[in-house]
């Protein structure tokens, strides 16, 4: 079997949960599942001039991405390739694989109702959240830590947050959340495997990154972001979460392989 899939932000995980099907479907045995994103050039830069998203940050650009905090002004373009091989257990145990982590969950959410502004109260990405937790049969409390969407846009980053709210309850104030754009931008359909690619180091180094350029927080963005540093973190599993354009948004649950 073989897809191209385009959906926006979301792709990546979206890619990880068809391959993931396949595979429990019994059509096949592994796959080999990715994403890449070349918006840097000409008419990549006017469709996101037009938005209105990109940041105004001109003299230090490694302080331009901010998310979950009160400056953020707009993302910062990204290129990137990802590619990740999936496959049934046993066959990857067989022939001693290293495995980085099980795909636990996978769900998927959407609200359709702007183009571009995404409902502030986050009820879609909760629910992607939930289904992700109820098809790796885990419950909030069971989540560890988070890489999140956190793409410096106000509304998007507020949306993210209550999301996360909506579906952990108080657990989503016990949880490092780390936003992996702050340090290399925004790459569109790359973005949910770049952070399912952290968070599988995150299982396996016992380290979350930083969210860079959090020194203000956003008064409705008030998770712990893991800002300024690295840190630390015993982690089992990890959540991932994804948001589109218009409204596409998914999540995934991966964790330690035992």
């Amino acid at each position: 079997p073989a897809v191209t899939i385009a959906s926006g932000c979301a792709t990546g995980l979206d890619v990880l949960h068809w391959g993931r099907e396949q595979i429990r479907l019994g059509l096949a045995d592994a796959a080999i599942i990715g994403a890449t994103e070349a918006p840097l050039e000409e008419l990549g830069f006017a469709g996101t001039c037009s938005l209105g998203i990109l940041s105004k940050e001109t003299k230090d650009p490694a302080t331009a991405m901010k998310p979950f905090d009160r400056r953020a002004e707009g993302l910062v373009l990204a290129e990137s390739a990802v590619v990740l091989v999936i496959e049934r257990a046993d066959l990857a145990e067989a022939r001693g694989a290293r495995i980085l982590g099980e795909v636990a969950g996978c769900g998927s959410a959407a609200e359709g109702n702007n183009p571009i502004v995404l409902e502030r109260e986050g009820g879609a990405v909760s629910r992607a959240i939930l289904a992700a937790l109820a098809d790796a049969g885990m419950t909030p409390t069971d989540v560890d830590c988070a890489h999140c969407h956190g793409v410096s846009l106000t509304n998007y980053d507020r949306c993210e947050t209550h999301g996360y709210k909506i579906a952990l309850g108080d657990h989503a104030y016990r949880i490092p959340i780390t936003a992996t754009k702050s340090m290399i931008g925004q790459a569109y359909s790359c973005g949910g495997l770049l952070s399912l690619s952290a968070a599988l180091m995150t299982l396996d180094r016992g380290i979350m990154p930083a969210t860079l350029n959090h020194a203000e927080p956003d008064p409705e963005c008030d998770l712990d972001y893991v800002p300024g540093a690295p840190r630390m973190n015993d982690a089992s599993n990890a959540l991932i979460t994804a948001l589109s354009f218009g409204g596409t948004h998914a999540a995934t649950m991966v964790r330690s392989w035992n």
